[in-house]
């Protein structure tokens, strides 16, 4: 039998991370020990929000693309667990993952955009659903404002008069990449290299420029 009466599991509270948020130090040192056994080389990368993970990602695509003479039109905001980083690479499309519905993520989005200093042909959009509606989720109709100044938005695995509680839009994700960016006519781009990671991150550490 299972105790009753609550989650009282018996056991002495730690403060942690979230898992989007940081590593357990414990595992860092695993990692590091492992490759120092295996003769491996180890870069960290070290950032206080994961959308400076995201900024980084976008400026590291921009690179590679840039190093086969492409200049990718098209941007995908993905958001949550509604992403498919393959998608991006075989398309050509730039990435700029959203950490999740939110109006902090509809703030980051949209000045991360602006400081660009250009325009997209399509800005793709997948919010994931949370079934409720908190203060905190603007419609889709602000995401749509906010982010037309810099391209044409294209919901991806959303429906504007469901969202957020729309159950088939974990279907309609899948269903909306394959069948309607996949129509995007790009030459696939080979995924970066692990050197390139590094001359990114370092110069944009070393400039202490925002992402």
């Amino acid at each position: 039998k299972f105790p009753q009466g609550g989650w009282n599991l018996n056991a002495p509270l730690e403060m942690q991370p979230e898992s989007e948020w940081g590593t357990l130090p414990n595992f860092a040192d695993s990692v590091r020990n492992f490759a120092h056994l295996k003769g491996l080389d180890v870069f960290e990368i070290a950032l206080n929000h994961p959308e400076q993970y995201s900024a980084l990602a976008y400026r590291l695509h921009n690179l590679t693309y840039a190093k086969e003479g492409f200049r990718p039109n098209n941007i995908f905001l993905d958001c949550f667990t509604f992403l498919d980083p393959f998608a991006n690479l075989k398309l050509g499309i730039l990435p700029l993952w959203l950490a999740f519905n939110c109006a902090d993520s509809l703030r980051f989005a949209k000045n991360f955009l602006a400081s660009q200093g250009r325009t997209y042909e399509n800005i793709y959009l997948a919010l994931v659903p949370s079934f409720c509606a908190p203060p905190d989720t603007p419609p889709v109709k602000d995401w749509i404002e906010a982010l037309s100044p810099y391209g044409r938005v294209r919901l991806i695995g959303v429906s504007s008069s469901r969202y957020p509680e729309d159950l088939f839009s974990f279907y309609k994700f899948t269903i909306d990449i394959s069948k309607r960016i996949a129509r995007e006519k790009t030459p696939r781009i080979l995924p970066p290299e692990a050197s390139e990671l590094e001359i990114v991150y370092q110069n944009l550490v070393e400039k202490n420029t925002e992402l």
